[in-house]
């Protein structure tokens, strides 16, 4: 894969299983969360296995222990870096104890991504909680997608959640994954095409099922024209990116980032820009054939079609399954 130019990373997450051969280790240190009484570790259960342990990233000696396991595997397979799961406390007990005492029990969820940022310095880290973490370079993943059209936790929250993030200061916005976490199944070929093309002017791209598994070749082909397209916009994600740096700035942004006084573009929730001057309207609606669409005020250029379209009006725009309307903003 390296002969290739492909990264490799590996899924990671903070839980010991009882039956590990480093759970009596890291107990009889002291590493792991412990319980109430303070004398073992507090059990937890997830969605891999038996009851587990939770490592104790209070504890820098336990915190050191993780980061030279991740070392090891780097060094001895040549894994690349890490997409780390899981961190937040909902599975710790009520009631727990560790070796530094919080005020706020999300404070461990800040160590955990921490400590993982921690183990590659080339910011290619994925984690998928946080809590007062927006200075770390890391990837922030949304919560698993359900393989729906729906709001609720469908196609069309990620186009919210993305929008959410940014504003609260987590500009690497990392939608899930392409299609939903239905990954394991034959997906709605519509579904996935237009998940796909939602997702490709979005900061970064994230697949599990390959677009050739669905053995339909309009899939592929727009699957080839949104990476293509994601790549053509790729130099003005990255510069965007290091503006965030110092400005705070989202990649991501609501079409009121820049009509904070138009009372349209402040209700408008399906539609998102790049930057100021690249907005996009995915169609997140099932068997749609034509999407309105908000452009605020100024003079947009339809990538599509390649007219000029005055603002400050709802557009009623046909589209077809191959479609994504984006306009660029040119006065």
């Amino acid at each position: 894969m390296h002969r290739q130019n492909i990264s490799v990373t590996l899924w990671i997450h903070p839980f010991i299983n009882i039956d590990a051969k480093a759970f009596p280790y890291l107990a009889s240190k002291g590493w792991m969360i412990q319980d109430v009484s303070g004398a073992r570790p507090a059990l937890t259960s997830w969605w891999n296995g038996p009851m587990a342990g939770h490592i104790d990233f209070s504890n820098p000696d336990a915190a050191q222990w993780f980061l030279d396991e991740l070392n090891t595997l780097k060094t001895t397979y040549g894994i690349d870096s890490f997409k780390f799961d899981a961190g937040d406390v909902n599975y710790l007990p009520p009631v727990f104890r560790s070796h530094q005492d919080f005020v706020n029990r999300n404070h461990l969820t800040r160590l955990y991504a921490t400590v993982a940022q921690q183990s590659d310095k080339s910011h290619r880290i994925e984690v998928r909680t946080g809590a007062r973490t927006q200075n770390l370079p890391v990837m922030v993943r949304m919560l698993d997608k359900l393989s729906t059209w729906t709001l609720d936790d469908g196609l069309r929250s990620i186009v919210t959640t993305g929008l959410v993030f940014g504003i609260i200061g987590y500009p690497y916005v990392l939608p899930d994954l392409i299609g939903g976490n239905s990954y394991h199944n034959t997906l709605d070929p519509e579904l996935f095409i237009r998940w796909i093309q939602a997702n490709a002017l979005m900061p970064m791209m994230q697949f599990s099922l390959a677009p050739w598994k669905a053995d339909n070749a309009t899939v592929l082909k727009v699957a080839q024209d949104m990476v293509q397209l994601h790549e053509k916009y790729a130099d003005k994600m990255v510069g965007l990116a290091n503006d965030s740096v110092t400005t705070g700035y989202p990649i991501m942004r609501p079409l009121w980032w820049i009509a904070p006084t138009d009372e349209t573009a402040l209700t408008v929730d399906d539609q998102f820009l790049i930057g100021d001057d690249l907005l996009v309207a995915p169609v997140l609606e099932q068997r749609a054939t034509t999407r309105r669409i908000y452009l605020p005020a100024g003079r947009w250029r339809d990538e599509l079609k390649g007219k000029i379209v005055d603002g400050g009006i709802w557009i009623d725009y046909p589209v077809s399954l191959q479609d994504l309307p984006y306009f660029t903003k040119v006065e």
